[in-house]
């Protein structure tokens, strides 16, 4: 199913589209499935649920069948005033394996262990790939520092202890330094409970839109 010629679904099909923007914010939207000219396929959306992305962005399509089926694809063109957005051919894609680096918004308390030192801080964004942490005054960091990253998702009673690498050390702002830190040791058991997190975030978003 890599080719719009060998499409299933119909105009007017409903679908759930997913973006990642550059800021970690991740959000999902509502839409139909417009014509397709077997390069670009349309997408319609409520006027007032367009997602703001230009040529270019990255967007995962969800279909509902007897289990969800994903398709990545790119923008082509945006029509505000139509509520219409074009992307290219669509290809299947393994979800799990983009999950890794999707991150969705989330404020816990993380613990930063460089070893000689211990860092309290607050997340921002998380993924099953890294973590943005917001710290307070934490002296020097550079890219490159490895750590480990301790901290417990909300709504779950397991602690995980995740080693990792600083990859950006954002400038201060109020006192507050936010910390990228790539994951590079994850237990499998962690990288699953992330993606269960996101996906239960991803569920609680649509609950409260619909």
């Amino acid at each position: 199913m890599n080719n719009i010629e060998e499409w299933s679904f119909p105009v007017g099909q409903p679908l759930r589209v997913e973006y990642n923007d550059p800021t970690g914010r991740f959000t999902t939207y509502k839409a139909y499935l417009g014509l397709c000219d077997g390069d670009t396929l349309q997408l319609g959306f409520e006027f007032n649920d367009l997602p703001i992305v230009n040529p270019g962005a990255h967007l995962i399509l969800v279909f509902s069948q007897e289990a969800e089926v994903y398709y990545r694809t790119i923008v082509t063109d945006v029509y505000f005033g139509q509520g219409i957005i074009t992307v290219s051919k669509p290809k299947r894609t393994d979800i799990c394996a983009m999950r890794n680096y999707f991150r969705i918004d989330a404020v816990f308390p993380v613990t930063l262990d460089l070893g000689t030192r211990s860092i309290l801080g607050q997340s921002k964004n998380i993924s099953a790939g890294g973590i943005l942490v917001n710290l307070e005054n934490p002296g020097r960091l550079i890219c490159g520092m490895r750590l480990s990253c301790l901290f417990t998702l909300p709504g779950s009673s397991t602690s995980m202890a995740v080693r990792g690498e600083i990859v950006r050390v954002d400038k201060e702002t109020g006192g507050i330094t936010p910390v990228a830190v790539r994951f590079t040791v994850i237990h499998e058991k962690s990288r699953k409970e992330i993606l269960q997190y996101q996906f239960r975030c991803q569920r609680d978003g649509l609950k409260k839109d619909s």
